[in-house]
């Protein structure tokens, strides 16, 4: 819903609405404040850019839309302002906490490189579109990611400062405005593309398509934003073109070799096979081709570009699951969210829950309050007390922050890989999950009386436990704390 929200601000600031999109940044807020926050922090920065922002008129219409950004906003400002006050934590552990949750949106010293390459790369390429944008959207596009960047060096700066208050600010999540605007510039410069004469400018378009399409993928976006940067014009064979293009087949050609025999590479094996179709036709000297068959050419680059997404979806559609290619995931998320839906017809309202610390959407599902979930740790942002409970939680499970320090580190060298890999390795299990999975029955009780937890859901592989069983599943088992 929040996205919604986001999307129809931006609209309506485009239409020059401005009354009207700082209204649904106010009625966002109360869905995600942080993500409207970072929104009317980017548009205001952007309307400085107006050569006529001291004009009497605009500080009325300024007014005017803030009053409305706080009326909207009400229910949230009025929550916040109920909330009780908050004990003084401290700051180094709340950053070492907030770190050891999420380490990827605010603490660019965990970056893998990677993910440095990947955002330098698309930053690049949305920098080429920028400037050779048609001058009339450049004027409008140019303020909101100036304001964005602005917003992601306050990011940087926080984090230098190493104050509390400016981290949980969360400015590095004001990326995905850049993304958005990006994938604006994209589309708008693919269509002109699509709409020239030659076949060198259908493959730009092709190729722009796929960086939008086949996310985390740093070489097409260098590739690309390069290859619209070097001008061939009119000039049959270009020293500096035909150089270039050697280079990009050669490193499709380099990867899928190493692929080949198992090790990574510069491209994904499905992007190398592309590059190695497309490049050659670089080659040819540019000459005008019918309109007709200009448009056959274009269709089928936009369907090769599109191919990964759909694949994607496809896989998603077999194997179950929204959130995994993995047809266990889906297995698994199946029948989470029936065994919570037992829970919520079968035990009385307001029954506390003892869980699989990292399974999500338990509450949203059951209707019932758990013990603890690693999940619970997003709370650290607006109330940096729920440190404390929340590190106890975790040690209680037997879980510690130094360990799932570890084992972010490895999940970021996967999902943020420098060179592609032939398939992408899978995470392996944390050890919040191992050490639940090892609990005795002795381990719970003392939880019990710690918690006073009134039904327990472990792993349908783990030992069983003296209580009684009330569902025995394929994945989970759930039992309701009564001594056989």
């Amino acid at each position: 819903m929040a996205w919604v929200f986001l999307l129809s601000s931006l609209a309506a600031w485009a239409k020059g609405r401005r009354v009207l999109a700082f209204g649904l940044i106010g009625a966002g807020s109360n869905f995600n404040p942080m993500v409207s926050f970072h929104l009317a922090l980017v548009l205001v920065l952007s309307a400085i850019w107006d050569e006529d922002r001291f004009s009497v008129d605009r500080r009325r219409e300024w007014l005017r839309a803030a009053l409305c950004a706080g009326i909207f906003a009400l229910p949230i400002l009025v929550r916040l302002a109920l909330l009780p006050p908050a004990p003084a934590v401290d700051g180094p552990t709340w950053v070492e906490s907030l770190k050891a949750w999420y380490p990827f949106h605010y603490f660019p010293e965990s970056w893998p490189a990677g993910k440095w390459v990947l955002a330098l790369s698309y930053l690049f390429l949305y920098g080429v579109l920028t400037v050779q944008a048609p001058e009339a959207l450049r004027k409008k596009v140019l303020p909101l990611l100036f304001a964005s960047l602005i917003v992601v060096a306050g990011a940087f700066a926080a984090r230098a400062s190493g104050i509390p208050g400016l981290i949980r600010l969360q400015f590095f999540r004001a990326d995905v405005f850049l993304i958005l605007l990006g994938t604006l510039l994209t589309a708008e410069r693919a269509i002109r593309l699509f709409e020239g004469e030659g076949l060198t400018e259908a493959l730009l378009g092709g190729l722009l398509v796929g960086t939008v399409t086949v996310w985390f993928c740093w070489p097409l976006a260098l590739v690309a934003g390069a290859g619209l940067t070097l001008k061939r014009g009119t000039v049959r064979f270009p020293i500096p073109w035909l150089l270039y293009w050697g280079v990009v087949l050669a490193a499709a050609v380099w990867s899928l070799n190493r692929m080949g025999d198992g090790d990574s590479g510069i491209f994904p094996a499905g992007p190398a096979l592309a590059m190695m179709v497309l490049t050659p036709l670089m080659f040819l000297p540019p000459k005008p081709i019918p309109p007709r068959t200009l448009r056959g050419i274009s269709a089928g680059l936009l369907l090769l570009a599109f191919l990964p997404l759909l694949f994607l979806m496809k896989i998603h559609l077999e194997t179950g699951s929204l959130t995994n290619s993995d047809a266990n995931m889906g297995r698994m998320e199946r029948e989470w969210i029936k065994i919570s839906r037992w829970s919520r017809e079968h035990t009385p309202p307001g029954s506390l829950f003892l869980v699989p610390p990292e399974m999500w959407s338990f509450r949203v599902f059951a209707e019932r309050p758990v013990v603890f979930q690693w999940v619970d740790g997003a709370a650290i942002h607006w109330n940096p007390s729920y440190v404390t409970t929340w590190r106890r939680g975790l040690k209680d499970l037997h879980g510690s922050i130094e360990a799932m320090n570890e084992q972010w580190a490895v999940v970021g060298r996967n999902r943020y890989p420098l060179l592609i890999p032939v398939t992408r390795a899978k995470n392996p299990a944390s050890p919040l999950e191992r050490n639940y999975d090892a609990l005795t029955a002795s381990d719970f009780n003392t939880l019990h009386e710690r918690y006073g937890w009134q039904f327990l859901i472990t792993m349908a592989d783990a030992p069983v436990l003296p209580y009684s069983l009330l569902v025995n599943g394929e994945i989970f088992r759930l039992y309701a704390y009564k001594e056989k």
